[in-house]
């Protein structure tokens, strides 16, 4: 990255010194409290018209950083100043995904994380330790 470049991270609530805060539980919930955030850091500084933000994410990350893009090109159409999306490890969002680990009974969800070896068989025998 240039010299000039500035990185920024977002903190999700319920994580590192946001732990007091309520986790939110939806993608659109996330994504809203980044946006925000982006909002009121951009209203702080002294944007010039030249200034690219590049949002990049990764995995759920790439999710929230798409519903953030999807925000800003909503509000400010041509003039949003982020400028290009970089995503990683996670499908485009008008593709169902093969699988949907979220919506499986615990049963089955053991089988899966067993299955794509995330998970060892002693689970099967032990849950109350997931």
């Amino acid at each position: 990255l240039a010299k000039e470049t500035l990185v920024l991270l977002a903190t999700y609530p319920g994580r590192d010194h946001r732990m007091r805060e309520r986790p939110l539980t939806s993608i659109e919930a996330i994504a809203e409290d980044v946006a925000e955030g982006l909002r009121t850091w951009i209203a702080d500084q002294t944007f010039i018209k030249e200034t690219r933000i590049i949002l990049c994410g990764h995995s759920m990350g790439a999710q929230v950083a798409y519903e953030v893009c999807h925000r800003f090109e909503s509000s400010f159409g041509a003039l949003s100043p982020i400028k290009n999306l970089i995503l990683s490890a996670c499908h485009a969002p008008h593709l169902s995904s093969r699988r949907r680990l979220s919506q499986l009974n615990d049963d089955d969800f053991i089988d899966q994380l067993i299955a794509i070896g995330s998970g060892s068989p002693i689970l099967k025998q032990h849950p109350e330790l997931l």
